[in-house]
C-alpha cells in the first residue's frame, strides 16, 4: 500500500469530511393528546415540536391547556387553546434520554406536529473496522498525496525508520506522477493566498506606522481636551439623533418631531393622523393617514386613556410615538376581533390642528 496509517490529526481531518459531505434531515412527528389521559414516555429519537392545534369539534366552547411535565414533576403550560385562538407556533426540542409527559385540562383535543432530528456521521475517532485498502481509496477519492497529508500533519514523524522514509519517497514518486498538475495548481495557489496575505499585513503595518509618525506631540493637557471634546460631540450627536423618551403610567412616549407652536393640553380639540399596530406581532389594526384627520378633545375620555396622557404636550406638526400597556388602552377585554385581551399597543401620530376648548 502506497500510505501509513493515519495520525490523529489526519483522522479528524477526515472526519470532518465526511461530516460536510452529509446534511442532517427532518422528518416528521406528531401526537394527538387527549382530554384525561397522560402521554409518558423516554424519548428514543429527538424530536421538535413546532405547532400545537386543537380540534374545534371537541372544544365544548372552553379553554383546553396543553401541559408539559418534566422529571422533577414539574408542570408548564405550553399552551392555552380555544376556538377564538385554536393553534399556536412552538419551538421546543427534546433529547435522547429525555423523560417527559403531556396532558390536556379541559374538553378539547389537542394534536402537536414538528420533526425528528436526525444527524448524520459525526464520529471524529478512527473506525479500528476499516480496512487499510477502504482508506487508501478514500484518500484517493480526495485527490490527496502523501505530501499533501504530511503538509496536514504539519510535521514529520521523527520516530520512522530511514528504510520507511525511503520507501515513502518510492511511493510518493509513483502515486504524484498521475496527480503531478493537480499538485501544480495546489502549490501555486497556496503560493498566491500566502502572498496576498503577507502584502496586505505590509501595507496595514506600513499605514499604521504613517499614522503614528504623522501624529504631532502634543503634551498630556492638550491630548486629553481632544479626546474629551471628541466625545463631547458625540455625545451631543447621539443625543440630537435619538428621540426623547419620557415614561407616564406605564405609557413610553417617544417625541420623534417636535413640531411648532402651542402645546396642547387638556380641554383643546385637535386633529391627528395615526397609525396603530400590536406590538408583538406588529400587525397594524388601525390607520388614518390622509384625508380628514381623526378629531376628538383632549382629556375628555373619548379616547383611550393612553391617548389622553401621552399626546398631552404635543405641537402641530409634531410626531410622536406611544407605546401603551394594555392597562391604558383596552384591558382584558380587547377589542375584537383586531386587537387580542391584555394587547400592548404602538401607535405612531402626528399633530395636524390644535383648537382651543373646540368639542368634537
Amino acid at each position: 500500500h502506497f500510505y501509513k496509517r493515519p495520525t490523529l490529526a489526519l483522522q479528524q481531518r477526515l472526519s470532518l469530511v465526511r461530516r460536510m459531505e452529509l446534511e442532517p434531515r427532518s422528518m416528521f412527528w406528531g401526537l394527538a393528546v387527549k382530554p384525561g389521559k397522560r402521554y409518558e414516555t423516554e424519548v428514543q429519537e429527538a424530536f421538535r415540536i413546532t405547532k400545537a392545534c386543537l380540534v374545534p369539534s371537541t372544544s365544548d366552547g372552553k379553554v383546553s391547556t396543553l401541559f408539559i411535565e418534566n422529571d422533577n414533576n414539574e408542570e408548564f403550560i405550553l399552551a392555552n387553546l380555544s376556538l377564538k385562538n385554536f393553534n399556536e407556533t412552538l419551538d421546543i426540542s427534546f433529547n435522547e434520554g429525555e423523560k417527559i409527559c403531556f396532558k390536556v385540562s379541559g374538553p378539547g383535543t389537542i394534536h402537536l406536529t414538528g420533526n425528528l432530528l436526525e444527524c448524520g456521521d459525526g464520529d471524529s475517532e478512527y473506525d479500528e473496522g476499516e480496512s487499510e485498502d477502504d482508506v487508501a481509496n478514500e484518500l484517493k477519492n480526495l485527490n490527496w498525496t502523501k505530501q499533501q497529508i504530511k503538509q496536514l500533519q504539519g510535521s514529520h514523524d521523527d520516530s520512522e525508520s530511514d528504510d520507511d522514509d525511503d520507501d515513502d519517497s518510492e511511493e510518493e514518486e509513483d502515486s504524484e506522477g498521475s496527480n503531478t498538475e493537480e499538485i501544480t495548481k495546489l502549490q501555486k495557489q497556496i503560493t498566491n493566498d500566502k502572498l496576498e496575505k503577507v502584502q496586505k499585513l505590509l501595507i496595514t503595518g506600513t499605514k499604521s506606522e504613517e499614522s503614528i509618525s504623522k501624529q504631532p506631540n502634543l503634551s498630556n493637557g492638550e491630548t486629553e481636551k481632544k479626546t474629551e471634546n471628541k466625545t463631547s460631540v458625540k455625545e451631543s450627536q447621539t443625543s440630537e439623533a435619538k428621540p426623547k423618551k419620557v415614561v407616564k403610567n406605564g405609557i413610553i412616549i417617544e417625541d420623534l418631531e417636535e413640531g411648532s407652536g402651542v402645546a396642547c393640553k387638556n380641554g383643546n380639540g385637535v386633529g391627528m393622523f395615526y397609525t396603530g399596530r400590536l406590538k408583538t406581532s406588529k400587525k397594524a389594526f388601525d390607520s388614518c393617514q390622509s384625508g380628514k384627520p381623526f378629531r376628538f378633545k383632549l382629556g375628555a375620555g373619548t379616547v383611550i386613556k393612553g391617548w389622553d396622557i401621552g399626546l398631552q404636550g404635543i405641537k402641530v406638526g409634531g410626531k410622536r410615538r406611544l407605546t401603551i400597556p394594555s392597562a391604558m388602552g383596552y384591558g382584558k377585554r380587547g377589542a375584537p376581533p383586531d386587537i387580542p385581551p391584555n394587547s400592548t399597543l404602538v401607535f405612531d401620530v402626528e399633530c395636524k390642528f390644535i383648537y382651543g376648548g373646540n368639542q368634537y
